[in-house]
């Protein structure tokens, strides 16, 4: 028997209810007489509500219709009912929430059996999703622009929709309906292709596939996509095609526009002077220009994906591939620098980037890279830094500092130079504030350097010389130089300029004017110490000749005339030592020497003005004889130098000590006087050349200022020193000479036979006396005359070798600045002449250094006299004295040795 269930009763309510919720359609009834409506379960969920939920009725349900649709579907419902009709619409409802939803209701009236319209019976579903699908599927036709046909290749009839028509620009009433038709609105270049392709379709039934141009009415060109299905008979005849024609004229300008851009880029990246690559998302390499087998000489193919390092120099391989991965890890850009190979086989420097290209999504599509040659950016690079190091070391060993000052921040930047200079500590060299360098300025510079700044401003340069002040008290001359220059990025301008320290450079610049004070005074008082002697000497000139001779008065004034004569012998002597000395044209003697002997001739030079000022001078000498190797001349003008010193600058009846003492292996000469002092600001330069205390410039025996600087480098050249010391102005002063002690030496005797017989030898000689001051050579002749000589005189190079030609001399006195021939041709022709040459040549003239001597000795002069010249060393020269030479000349002769140590012997009055 079987087991199967009977059929289910489709009458039964429960299983139509049960049939109507699995197809998801839901049930409802209008009554027209009371306009309730009544739903089943699945219309309320179709309304987005819980069963029950609403008190339906006819006028509400039309509600919750969409306003846009309501109108439209209360007349389809009526027209139905009308009509007695089955109602059919697609309409829109309103969810409770505001969802709109799709539905489809169906229905139909139930009449009385009179005729009378009693209710209406219907359903209701949801067709939002073919809805949605329909609504797509029409926006892609729309989008597509595609269009069908159907070609009956029997008949040659030829059906397409109103697409076509739009697609090939036809005008209403225009119809296409056979192939000729068709081919005639393809463009004449493509006709031929399009007529082939249709033939292979007709015979060998192929299916049909082509793009190609259609020439609309309008004369417009369109691209069309074309594409058919050939179906054949029962015997296998193709007999008619189906198909779709699409317009796919943006696609081909999009097409051919790329095509072009990419042909231009491609020739752009050729014509690029780098090496520029493309490659996949995954970074391997896909295209290499031109450049870079012309460069590197290997063939593009050989270095595509991973094996573009092999180029590389091995050192730049490892760190170049490394970065490449990562970036193309990260999709970051690529950025470096690496050496590549030239085919010559000389590496050159590029730097290489590359950036990644990404799709409208975000994704990385593929690179675009270069490799730009910098070598030679590289070598001015390095060039650069060398300089600027070679810069930095100068400035640093040159104390010189860089800075900038923004106008507008009012903010500077300077180098570590710079902070050293100002004496600031600051832990950055940017961004500093205006008083972190202000505050280093001397306080009374700070107004020159606020001048400064604003007028830079205008005048675009600046340039101050100041003092800042450090924080130990250091004081500093600076001088800092600067111009406006505009600033790297963005409006605005800044100085920008150096400083350096000039601290010594201002001492030298004020020593400098310092001397040249001292020069303008040292003039003016050469002067005057220049005409205070000649005022004298005139007025004793004048007593000579109205005296008696050997008249008191007469006598009187011959003395006041050589003491003042004197004066000022020594006077040019003093600037001619200095002179000599400065020029390392003085010589000095190694002769053994006792100091007591110095201290005699020193005391002895100095008597007459010590006795005319009335001072007591005291001797406090060694009681042992002290010995010192030097210049006997030399260290007694040391020493009278300093005893004229302190008789000038102590007041009439002073009182002046001179005494030496033995100081460990030096021997210590002392001059000391209870005068008028010197201030301790000017001990420290009291030695300096032109120096004079202030108020003694004034003074009648203010001097020029040179004999300090003399006894100070005549000491210093026999390896001493000088020093000064005084309690103050009005409290005296003493002065130390300190020498090295010699050993002892035995007492040399002087030989007084010797002198006297050399003065025998004076009288009786031929004498010729040449000189172009004519008062200079009568009053020599004259006192020569007055001596016994048979005298001549000339003027000039040409009258002497005359005149001596004719007198044939003896003894000739030769001044060298003669007019015509000089005196030093004057001297060589004597010697040339055999009837002059054993003539005694002495060169008298104003000319005394060392080379003036020497040129003397080699024109053939036998000795040289230094104008003003002494009578002794007249006479000596006339005599011939065997132990004079030229440089003995201007020494005057031994005189008594020094009294014993220790004796004080006050000098009479």
């Amino acid at each position: 028997m079987s087991s199967n269930p009977p059929p289910a009763d489709l009458t039964d309510p429960s299983v139509l209810k049960e049939a109507l919720d699995v197809s998801g359609v839901g049930v409802w009834t209008w009554d027209l007489a009371t306009d309730a409506v009544t739903w089943s379960d699945q219309s309320y969920r179709i309304h987005g509500m819980a069963p029950g939920q609403f008190a339906l009725t006819g006028t509400a349900f039309f509600q919750l219709v969409h306003p846009a649709d309501r109108e439209h579907m209360e007349a389809t419902v009526r027209s139905a009912l009308a009509r007695n009709a089955l109602y059919e619409c697609e309409f829109r409802i309103l969810r409770p929430g505001g969802e709109v939803v799709w539905v489809e209701g169906r229905g139909r009236g139930r009449y009385a059996e009179d005729g009378r319209l009693l209710a209406m019976i219907g359903t209701i579903a949801d067709i939002s999703a073919p809805k949605r699908t329909e609504q797509a599927m029409q926006a892609a036709l729309e989008a597509s622009a595609a269009g069908t046909f159907h070609w009956d290749m029997r008949s040659d009839s030829l059906r397409w929709d109103a697409a076509l028509d739009r697609l090939f620009g036809l005008r209403p009433g225009e119809v296409v309906q056979s192939l000729a038709q068709f081919v005639a609105l393809v463009h004449p270049d493509d006709r031929a292709g399009v007529i082939a392709r249709c033939e292979r379709c007709r015979t060998e039934g192929a299916a049909f596939e082509m793009e190609f141009r259609v020439v609309r009415p309008d004369g417009s060109l369109r691209w069309l996509y074309d594409r058919g299905r050939t179906f054949s008979d029962s015997q296998g005849r193709p007999v008619t095609m189906t198909g779709a024609c699409v317009d796919i004229t943006h696609r081909k300008g999009t097409e051919l526009a790329l095509r072009r851009s990419e042909t231009f880029y491609r020739q752009a990246l050729e014509s690029l002077p780098g090496l520029t690559f493309t490659c996949g998302a995954d970074g391997a390499v896909d295209y290499l220009s031109e450049q870079w087998q012309e460069f590197t000489g290997v063939p593009s193919e050989r270095l595509m994906g991973d094996r573009w390092p092999l180029v590389l120099h091995p050192d730049d391989r490892a760190a170049s591939l490394a970065g490449w991965q990562q970036a193309v890890a990260e999709g970051t850009f690529y950025d470096i620098e690496y050496r590549i190979r030239r085919h010559d086989g000389e590496y050159r420097w590029f730097q290489a980037r590359g950036t990644p290209i990404r799709d409208t999504d975000g994704r990385i599509a593929s690179w675009l890279g270069m490799a730009v040659d910098v070598h030679a950016l590289k070598e001015t690079q390095a060039a650069l830094q060398a300089a600027g190091d070679r810069l930095v070391r100068a400035q640093r060993a040159g104390g010189i500092g860089v800075w900038e000052l923004d106008e507008g921040t009012g903010l500077a930047v300077w180098s570590e130079e710079v902070a050293k200079l100002l004496g600031v500590a600051t832990e950055k060299l940017e961004a500093i504030p205006t008083e972190v360098w202000g505050n280093a300025l001397h306080p009374d510079d700070v107004p020159q350097i606020e001048a400064g700044l604003a007028a830079a401003w205008e005048s675009g340069r600046f340039h101050e010389v100041y003092r800042v002040v450090h924080p130990d008290g250091a004081m500093l001359w600076l001088e800092a130089e600067a111009q406006v220059v505009p600033v790297s990025a963005g409006p605005g301008r800044r100085l920008a300029g150096t400083i350096r320290d000039v601290t010594e450079r201002q001492a030298a610049e004020e020593a400098l004017r310092s001397a040249a004070r001292m020069k303008d005074e040292f003039l003016a008082t050469l002067a005057h110490e220049l005409r205070n002697p000649l005022a004298p000497l005139r007025t004793g000139l004048e007593i000579l000749r109205r005296g008696k001779p050997g008249s008191a008065p007469v006598e009187q004034a011959r003395a006041m005339m050589e003491r003042q004569l004197g004066h000022m012998v020594r006077l040019v002597d003093d600037l001619l030592d200095i002179s000599r000395i400065s020029r390392g044209h003085i010589e000095i003697r190694h002769d053994p020497v006792e100091v007591g002997t110095v201290v005699a001739h020193a005391v002895e030079g100095s008597r007459q003005l010590v006795e005319s000022k009335r001072h007591t001078l005291e001797l406090e000498l060694d009681t042992e004889a002290l010995w010192v190797e030097g210049d006997l001349t030399r260290l007694a003008q040391v020493v009278g130098n300093l005893v004229n010193n302190a008789a000038k600058y102590t007041a009439p009846g002073g009182r002046i000590r001179v005494g030496s003492r033995r100081r460990g292996e030096q021997v210590e000469i002392y001059v000391a006087d209870n005068g008028s002092g010197i201030d301790a600001a000017v001990q420290p330069r009291v030695f300096d050349l032109f120096m004079q205390v202030e108020g003694t410039r004034r003074h009648s025996q203010g001097g020029l200022g040179v004999g300090l600087a003399l006894v100070r480098r005549l000491v210093e050249l026999h390896g001493g020193s000088v020093t000064v010391q005084s309690a103050g102005i009005g409290h005296g002063s003493t002065f130390f000479v300190t020498l090295p002690q010699a050993a002892a030496f035995p007492r040399a005797a002087i030989a007084p036979a010797a002198a006297a017989d050399a003065q025998a030898q004076v009288a009786g000689r031929r004498v010729l006396v040449v000189d172009d001051n004519v008062d200079a050579a009568e009053t020599l002749e004259t006192m020569l005359a007055l001596a016994g000589h048979a005298t001549r005189t000339a003027h000039d190079g040409h009258a002497a070798i005359e005149v001596a030609r004719d007198f044939l001399p003896d003894v000739v006195f030769l001044d060298i600045g003669l007019p015509g021939i000089s005196g030093l041709d004057v001297a060589r022709r004597f010697r040339g002449d055999p009837a002059l040459a054993g003539a005694f040549l002495v060169a008298l003239t104003g000319w005394g250094t060392e080379d003036d001597k020497r040129m003397c000795l080699e024109s053939g002069f036998d000795l040289h006299l230094t104008k003003p010249v002494d009578i002794a060393a007249v006479e000596r020269a006339l005599a011939g004295w065997t132990g004079f030479s030229v440089a003995d000349a201007d020494r005057p002769e031994e005189r008594e040795p020094a009294p014993a140590a220790g004796v004080v012997r006050p000098l009479p009055r």
